[in-house]
């Protein structure tokens, strides 16, 4: 038998602890602490030990929000909002986690693609089982352990997709603190799994992790990731056009009957929610609530051009926000994803941002031809409406999208 390979190790369980965000320390009972996801924590440990090196773009991006962080605090400072350190320093830092967590799952992917493939195969199929056991704890099924029956209960409160006033679907949500970035994390790694089959890999790791996958992106019932596995799912649909017209009007089925119709019961719920609280407060509807966000950023830059450069700073969004609207609290994140760059990191930091996803699109594109460009697409529009869009599975497929392929394009056979 082998000796443990030490980084090999730390790498698996970085993907093992992936799927465990910031609603786990509920489930533990330690609400007042400080949560840093585990996954960053391990991928930080394996860059000094494999001294991974950041690309340029990326260390040009990490300086934006820094500088944006330094200007916002003069800004909220300027109108006497009070801010500490850690409010500052929190978002850029876990943006410097994140991409770090990037460059090592780029070298992951490069070097050692079979390992991490298999691990990220495997980090979906228990996060399917976690998702199920919790669903069945919330209605009483089964019995977990007290914190985590009671955060079950709670999820279940908040997170019911009701098709009427007595006929309730319980969106499926993992060890996150809701569906969407559960979703998000389950067609992050669609993405990865799918263009790993293209590459010809059949390994029963990929299959077994596709499959687990994309139940579970059906399974968030989340409009966003639904709309964006359709547009992955609609270039796998164009692929098989050598197939017979059966088998294909037999796919397109399966994509109404698990993409439409659940997209047609989630916009019926939020047209129900936005007549309760009309207006787009910021605080009704999610629909409305992501209008009146997108309307107060032009305000805000209006009332306050030199904000654009460089913006508020990242995570100061909130702040700012409750300090006009004293009716919101200042957590509050824009949920767009554009407008969460333009506040927090400015145009010059957004900029950026756009250049290094442009050069991951070209390389997709180039590798995968139009299948990966789709994908790109869908993995984008996956975190396009998120409450923050800085998770770790997000920054995993855009490495593995990053890497260049052995062949020059995909065939679509």
């Amino acid at each position: 038998m082998g000796m443990l390979n030490p980084r090999r190790f730390l790498f698996a369980l970085a993907i093992l602890s992936l799927p465990l965000s910031y609603s786990v320390k509920f489930m533990l009972g330690w609400n007042e602490v400080t949560w840093v996801a585990p996954s960053l924590i391990i991928a930080l440990l394996l860059t000094l030990f494999l001294r991974i090196k950041q690309s340029a773009n990326f260390l040009l991006l990490i300086a934006a929000a820094l500088t944006s962080a330094f200007f916002g605090s003069i800004i909220l400072k300027a109108f006497g909002i009070s801010f500490s350190l850690y409010d500052t320093l929190r978002d850029p830092v876990k943006l410097i986690l994140n991409v770090n967590f990037f460059a090592v799952c780029f070298r992951f992917f490069m070097k050692e693609r079979e390992f991490a493939i298999k691990w990220v195969s495997i980090s979906v199929i228990c996060q399917f089982i976690v998702g199920v056991l919790f669903m069945l704890s919330a209605y009483d099924v089964i019995e977990l352990p007290v914190n985590i029956q009671e955060f079950t209960k709670g999820y279940r409160a908040r997170q019911v997709l009701w098709l009427s006033d007595t006929v309730g679907i319980m969106r499926m949500g993992g060890s996150f603190i809701e569906a969407p970035p559960f979703g998000l994390f389950m067609l992050a790694s669609v993405v990865i799994l799918y263009l790993e089959k293209i590459r010809h890999n059949r390994s029963r790791w990929v299959k077994r992790g596709l499959f687990f996958a994309t139940l579970g992106v059906l399974c968030s019932l989340s409009t966003q990731i639904l709309l964006a596995f359709f547009v992955i799912a609609a270039g796998e649909v164009y692929r098989l056009q050598k197939k017979t017209g059966k088998e294909i009007l037999l796919v397109v089925g399966i994509l109404f009957l698990f993409c439409v119709f659940p997209i047609k019961a989630i916009h019926s719920l939020q047209e129900k929610m936005s007549e309760e609280n009309p207006g787009g407060h910021g605080l009704g509807g999610s629909v409305g609530e992501r209008t009146f966000h997108i309307q107060n950023y032009f305000s805000m830059i209006k009332e306050n051009p030199q904000m654009i450069p460089f913006g508020i700073g990242m995570g100061q969004y909130g702040k700012y926000t409750a300090s006009v609207h004293e009716n919101l609290k200042d957590t509050i994140t824009p949920q767009v994803l554009p407008i969460d760059w333009l506040s927090g990191f400015g145009l010059v930091g957004t900029s950026i941002m756009l250049v290094i996803l442009l050069n991951i699109g070209k390389r997709v594109r180039r590798a995968y031809n139009f299948l990966g460009l789709l994908s790109f697409v869908g993995l984008l529009l996956a975190n396009m409406f998120q409450s923050s869009w800085l998770w770790e599975a997000w920054f995993m497929a855009l490495a593995y999208m990053n890497i260049p392929s052995e062949e020059k394009e995909t065939k679509l056979g």
